[in-house]
């Protein structure tokens, strides 16, 4: 993963459910498979993921390995 201030292909996708008081997390495909990640409050910073880095958290989150990043503390 790599961080950047540019944003070079696709169309940006969001959730259709939104968090009450603002910010969505965006993603889009890049022509060389790979997505990137943005704060759609903070547009400015995108986190930049090869295709197979995606698709191993992909694979995590049907696994249910995050699931605790979610519980309340």
């Amino acid at each position: 993963m790599s961080a950047t201030s540019s944003t070079p292909d696709g169309e940006w996708i969001s959730s259709s459910t939104a968090p009450e008081g603002g910010g969505r997390v965006e993603m889009r495909r890049r022509a060389d498979g790979g997505v990137d990640v943005r704060d759609s409050e903070h547009p400015e910073t995108v986190l930049r993921y090869t295709r197979n880095e995606f698709l191993a958290w992909l694979d995590g989150v049907s696994k249910r390995e995050f699931d605790h990043l979610a519980a309340e503390a």
